[in-house]
């Protein structure tokens, strides 16, 4: 997929492959994902800390965070986030996954910022909910969320479509979400995913609770 120029070629559509006769479909992130935690690691911790965390990624995966991942581009989703994920919440969180829902709660704060910031304190907490789910897809492909359930003070998504799921993009997008209420002024927000694809539920629940 890379050259030794490092000229990443853009993606168009999700990988399929086949696996004792069965097509198991390879997800992919845009680079907007990947570029804030390049921005996130090296502002909380040191440089060298940095470097340790760097150096545990793959040659090809390594590249990329070094020369900067490209906004617009597409990249496998297991190789370029859920492992260098993996590979940060054990070495600053001890292997515990909610390690990355701070990289979603950065995300969030990072692309709610100038113009949007205005923009989400004036929304309505609904909306700014159903938005989230909206948007996921379009850096998450193929992928699919819903607002199950909303009403003053209490809502829950579900993530419905996720091929590759995993706890650490639970916890990512779980982050997000909270991130954006704090944005918008919401207050003593509680946030639990009783339901998780990963331990094989048929979706994922993020539930949050907030004044």
């Amino acid at each position: 997929m890379f050259s030794a120029g490092f000229n990443v070629r853009h993606r168009t559509g999700y990988g399929v492959r086949h696996s004792a006769g069965k097509a198991v479909i390879t997800m992919e992130v845009k680079g907007n994902v990947l570029q804030t935690m390049k921005l996130y690691i090296p502002k909380t911790h040191t440089k060298n800390e940095y470097e340790n965390w760097l150096n545990c990624l793959s040659p090809e995966v390594r590249v990329i965070f070094k020369v900067g991942p490209s906004a617009s581009n597409w990249y496998p989703l297991k190789s370029f986030l859920i492992e260098p994920t993996r590979k940060y919440c054990d070495l600053f969180h001890g292997g515990y996954p909610k390690g990355a829902m701070e990289l979603g709660r950065f995300s969030a704060e990072h692309s709610l910022n100038g113009m949007y910031t205005l923009f989400v304190k004036l929304s309505s907490v609904e909306f700014i909910v159903n938005r989230a789910a909206k948007i996921m897809p379009m850096y998450y492909k193929p992928s699919a969320l819903e607002v199950a359930e909303f009403s003053d003070g209490f809502c829950r998504v579900h993530i419905t479509e996720f091929p590759e799921i995993n706890d650490l993009i639970e916890y990512r997008i779980a982050g997000w979400i909270e991130k954006a209420l704090e944005l918008h002024g919401c207050k003593d927000i509680q946030i639990d995913i009783p339901k998780s694809m990963t331990n094989g539920d048929p979706f994922t629940e993020i539930r949050l609770i907030w004044n």
